[in-house]
């Protein structure tokens, strides 16, 4: 099922989202989710972070490694296991710049 993630809170150290699917059905993420991030284009992982889940919130704290990425457009594909694979619930963009921090959601 792709449901698509909604920022609640962003900043430079977190970035916390929840997941609601079609027709206002909510979607869980499950234990051992990750994010990982490539740069805009790429389809190579560059970074991946674990995903903290908790209720129906799921965040992301950011380390000193993802300020230490070129500035530009990264994905942030979110995760969960799925067998001996991995199923991508969605993603979200980060736009990296010195002194700006931006975040967006983007169904795919």
């Amino acid at each position: 099922m792709s449901i698509t993630p909604i920022i609640l809170t962003e900043d430079d150290k977190q970035t916390c989202i929840t997941f609601h699917g079609i027709c206002a059905r909510k979607g869980y993420a499950e234990a051992g989710t990750v994010a990982r991030i490539r740069r805009a284009g790429t389809v190579q992982h560059t970074i991946e972070y674990p995903v903290t889940i908790k209720d129906d919130t799921a965040c992301i704290e950011w380390d000193d490694l993802i300020h230490q990425q070129p500035p530009g457009r990264y994905i942030v594909d979110i995760l969960e296991p799925d067998g001996d694979g991995w199923q991508k619930l969605g993603f979200i963009q980060l736009q990296l710049h010195p002194g700006k921090w931006r975040a967006e959601v983007n169904d795919y």
